[in-house]
């Protein structure tokens, strides 16, 4: 394999390879990890419809920490400000559990 060959391919290869390594932890168990899953739904319709929902209002109010999930959330909240959707999560998950 020539030079120019192979330094076109190896990003493919890199993001393979990364691919599989992120899957793996899905593949090792009988159940996948995911069993919080409904919850990060249930707060991302939180989030979306909190501005416009005087009853949520009530109940939730926005705070960012830092948290585990916080790339999550910002990533969402970057899916809604684009293409006004809101299920981002759905994409988002099923990018990590390739």
């Amino acid at each position: 394999m020539s030079g120019v060959q192979f330094n076109r391919l190896w990003p493919s290869m890199a993001l393979v390879l990364v691919i599989l390594a992120s899957a793996a932890p899905l593949l090792a168990t009988d159940i996948p990890p995911l069993l919080d899953y409904h919850n990060h739904l249930a707060r991302q319709y939180i989030l979306h419809r909190l501005p416009d929902s005087p009853v949520l209002h009530q109940f939730y109010s926005v705070a960012w920490p830092a948290t585990p999930y916080l790339a999550f959330d910002a990533s969402c909240k970057a899916w809604r400000m684009r293409y006004r959707s809101m299920w981002p999560a759905r994409p988002f998950w099923r990018s990590c559990s390739v």
